[in-house]
């Protein structure tokens, strides 16, 4: 028996072909003068569907990794044939390719056949295509490839930054909009996360409110940056091929890179590392205790890692916490805290230091020939000796011999035709010094047997003859 229709399915009829015209259409209720849509939920099932003008838009040659072609020198006309799927015409100033599911090649008519092509914007939905995608932490989530630049950008951007700590969007002379300003899309640059101004020539950031200034730099975390944001054009020189990540830190000279929070590596092939650290040049009103002024230098490979620690001039280094070394010094330990870090500003020396504003131990520079000797210090930034050690009152020098050890020798030496010998030598056993030999003569060894007093006048000098004699005093 057949069923009468009812009028339900004629409205259901109805809702379903609403629903494939707003989906061919792209236009509310599938009419010309329908609103353009994105999406079209079909009233019956729910269904939602992207409507078809917009994946057409989002269609992009790139991916397939191709160029756009031009047919007839890019113009329109009846009885052009297009062979592939990159190419285009012009018709009525919108570019038209062959859909995917066109069979090619494909001759072309008077006008275009949406049937078989569809239109896109060379400009916008190719060459430079930006998607809004819903709000996340209350921004419009955006991906953007500006062909013109060959640069990428994905995540967030805000109209100002959100951390500028130490002011580095400075350097943007049109505004400070990361990514809405094309003049602070460096050519060939990526960015990602929130805020980040890749601004040189091949420059990549991420995290957020990060910016390069050097072309081929990196920066990421949060407020950091690369390059000099009061010379922000001359990217072949300050931050070139650097690298900065963390938080409010700049790599500002080229081929340099800071990692860290307030870390700043200020000359070329710098590095620092840790908690307010930073590497530069050594300039004018630099301390020098022994020359009339610092050794001014580039900072050339200038290093500093650790907490609250500064390295000036050409390899200076900086290694621990509370630690400044000024003209190429070189200082490893800690000071005492940041009021009183251990200062090491002997051109050249080398320091080591432990919980004291006092070298513990000072190397300074040898006169730089072959088989010249550097000067040692011990608790003295500044040895005036080729061996010294500072002593205070009660102070005591010691060499102990362990418990149960015998037979230990503390010796000055002479070398003679190649051949080593004891000037001075102390030998030591388990009771006290076993004996002092001065060239080669016993002068000291252990206590003698005593001279009793009674003994005549002849027997007691006969005695400390002995006793002369077994010290090595007298000869023999």
């Amino acid at each position: 028996m057949t069923e009468l229709l009812q009028v339900s399915d004629l409205e259901a009829a109805k809702k379903h072909d609403t629903f494939r015209s707003e989906v061919i259409t792209g236009k509310t209720g599938g009419v010309a003068g329908g609103a353009d849509i994105d999406f079209s939920t079909n009233e019956v099932t729910g269904q939602a569907q992207k409507t078809l003008p917009k994946l057409l838009s989002q269609i992009t040659l790139d991916a397939l990794g191709r160029s756009p072609v031009p047919v007839n020198g890019g113009v329109w006309s009846a009885g052009q044939i297009f062979n592939f799927y990159n190419e285009y015409m012009i018709y009525n100033g919108e570019a038209y390719s062959p859909l995917p599911a066109t069979v090619l090649p494909y001759t072309v008519g008077a006008i275009p056949d949406l049937g078989f092509v569809y239109p896109f914007a060379l400009i916008k939905d190719w060459v430079e295509r930006s998607d809004i995608q819903p709000p996340i932490l209350g921004r419009d989530t955006r991906f953007e490839i500006t062909n013109s630049k060959a640069s990428i950008r994905y995540g967030i951007s805000d109209l100002l930054p959100l951390d500028d700590t130490l002011n580095n969007y400075r350097g943007l002379a049109s505004g400070k909009d990361a990514w809405g300003d094309i003049n602070n899309l460096g050519v060939g640059s990526a960015a990602f996360g929130r805020n980040n101004a890749a601004f040189a020539y091949l420059s990549f950031a991420v995290g957020h409110d990060c910016i390069t200034y050097g072309s081929a730099s990196m920066a990421g975390g949060a407020g950091s940056a690369t390059g000099n944001p009061d010379d922000p054009n001359n990217d072949a020189i300050f931050g070139y091929c650097s690298f900065s990540f963390g938080k409010n830190s700049i790599a500002l000279g080229r081929v340099s890179h800071s990692i860290g929070e307030e870390c700043f590596s200020n000359s070329d092939q710098s590095s620092t590392s840790g908690l307010r650290a930073t590497a530069g040049p050594c300039v004018a009103g630099m301390p020098n205790p022994i020359g009339a002024g610092p050794v001014i230098s580039d900072g050339i490979g200038a290093f500093a890692h650790g907490v609250d620690v500064e390295a000036y001039g050409d390899s200076a280094a900086a290694f621990g916490r509370y630690i400044k070394s000024y003209n190429g010094a070189m200082t490893f330990g800690y000071g005492i805290n940041v009021g009183s870090p251990i200062i090491n500003s002997i051109p050249g020396a080398v320091g080591i230091a432990a919980n004291s504003d006092v070298m513990a131990v000072q190397v300074t520079p040898a006169p730089g020939i072959n088989g010249g000797y550097s000067r040692v210090g011990f608790n003295t930034t500044f040895p005036n000796q080729r061996y010294e050690a500072m002593l205070k009152n009660t102070d005591k020098i010691a060499y102990r011999l362990d418990e149960g050890e015998s037979g230990a020798t503390l010796s000055l030496q002479r070398t003679v035709a190649g051949v080593i010998s004891d000037v001075v030598s102390i030998t030591f056993n388990d009771s006290g010094i076993g004996a002092l030999i001065i060239n080669g003569n016993q002068v000291v060894s252990n206590q003698a047997s005593p001279i009793a007093d009674a003994q005549t006048d002849a027997n007691k000098i006969q005695s400390i003859l002995d006793a002369l004699r077994y010290h090595g005093l007298i000869a023999t």
